[in-house]
């Protein structure tokens, strides 16, 4: 089995968590006046048991627990067939948060065909029934091939002279045109025959009760996208773009007035001026710009850095930004990409539970040679560290933001 932190470096552990308080590892508080979605890779987050012996340590459940008991609603990848460690999630927070009533919506598994081996997944969605109901809607993701090509060539040729005009000679600029028009796969309709997804996301609808009957109407969807090459992974994600655009509002297509895509999307960003991280923020900038005012923007926080706080970097080894939460909507109580700097403010905040950061500080997290002891963490807790939004709970007097961000 895979290793684990002993009983007492997790209570090493939990002393430094308790010494140097939550906000240095960014652990959010929960309170009345707002509601917290979250979104984890939880590492093969399936049977309690393997070989007899339980698969993850007293003192890792106490940490996903710890974590978890702040949430209102928390979108969960690498659920497994079985549902026993969602379940058993589900069991301790309801005991550990008096009046509290979570609950499960699970996907079909996905990405193994039935009977076959090989690690399939279920997405869940847990969610707390005091603030959160469940909607009419829940489904796999499927879309129309011709109709999404169309349009992604559509907004990629734009963005390839926006950057040939106004940006001609940068070495950035370049290199981004470079990806754009080769490394999405879809660059002169470079799609094949049949494109599907090798997880299909999962989508379902939900309502989040706030003060005097005022609501956000959500449609979430969970993704896990392709970990495989780099040129289906993108190509991937821009399907996944474009569909949730076209959902939220284009020619009166919509689940629900607003969409929120909650995952781990495999984007291999190392570093802020990554070459494709700069493209696929133009390309989002573009897409907002190009909208009509009463369309969705769309707003991806996670490729911004809140206020006074480090970028983050979601993978466990702190090199990547895999894992993102984004809004697609017109709604003017969500913010705007420009908005992402009053992050702390209004109700409004994001993101992450850095447990590396704890694990290194508090001593048992780090090997002799001072390098981070991996192996006894991204199987008994997670390769992947959980994000979270803030938002206000929904009200008539909540902080409303331009419709021009």
């Amino acid at each position: 089995m895979a290793g684990q932190f002993t009983e007492q470096e997790w209570a090493t552990i939990e002393n430094r968590l308790a010494q140097s308080g939550d906000v240095a590892f960014g652990l959010p508080a929960r309170d009345n006046e707002t509601v917290l979605l979250a979104s984890w890779n939880i590492r093969k987050f399936g049977s309690l048991l393997e070989q007899g012996q339980p698969n993850r340590s007293a003192g890792a459940w106490r940490l996903i627990e710890r974590f978890c008991a702040r949430c209102d609603f928390l979108a969960i990848q690498e659920g497994q067939d079985d549902l026993a460690s969602v379940r058993h999630l589900r069991d301790r927070l309801n005991a550990v948060r008096p009046g509290a009533d979570y609950r499960i919506m699970a996907s079909d598994l996905t990405g193994r065909a039935p009977g076959s081996s090989g690690l399939g997944e279920r997405f869940a969605f847990l969610f707390d029934h005091q603030r959160v109901d469940s909607g009419e809607i829940a489904s796999d993701l499927t879309f129309d091939q011709s109709e999404i090509l169309k349009n992604i060539n559509t907004a990629i040729n734009e963005y390839r002279k926006q950057i040939l005009d106004e940006q001609a000679g940068d070495s950035m600029a370049a290199r981004a045109l470079a990806w754009v028009q080769t490394f999405t796969g879809f660059y002169k309709d470079k799609l094949p025959a049949f494109f599907q997804f090798i997880r299909s996301p999962h989508l379902a609808t939900f309502k989040i009760k706030g003060d005097a009957g005022h609501s956000y109407e959500l449609a979430c969807v969970n993704a896990h996208l392709l970990s495989g090459r780099a040129i289906e992974r993108e190509r991937e994600f821009f399907a996944l773009l474009e569909w949730l655009l076209r959902r939220s509002g284009i020619n009166g297509q919509m689940d629900a007035p607003i969409t929120i895509l909650l995952g781990d999307l495999n984007l291999d960003f190392k570093s802020d001026n990554d070459a494709r991280r700069t493209a696929i923020e133009e390309y989002v900038v573009t897409i907002n710009s190009q909208q009509s005012r009463d369309a969705a923007r769309v707003n991806f926080p996670f490729l911004d850095t809140p206020p006074g706080r480090e970028p983050i970097r979601s993978n466990s080894r702190e090199n990547e930004t895999f894992d993102h939460i984004a809004w697609f909507s017109n709604d003017d109580r969500f913010p705007r990409g420009r908005h992402n700097g009053l992050a702390g403010h209004d109700g409004f905040d994001y993101g992450m539970f850095n447990f590396l950061k704890l694990f290194r500080e508090a001593g048992p997290g780090l090997l002799p040679n001072g390098k981070p002891a991996f192996g006894k963490f991204e199987h008994d807790v997670s390769d992947h560290m959980p994000i979270w939004v803030r938002l206000p709970v929904p009200s008539a007097g909540q902080k409303r933001y331009s419709v021009d961000g």
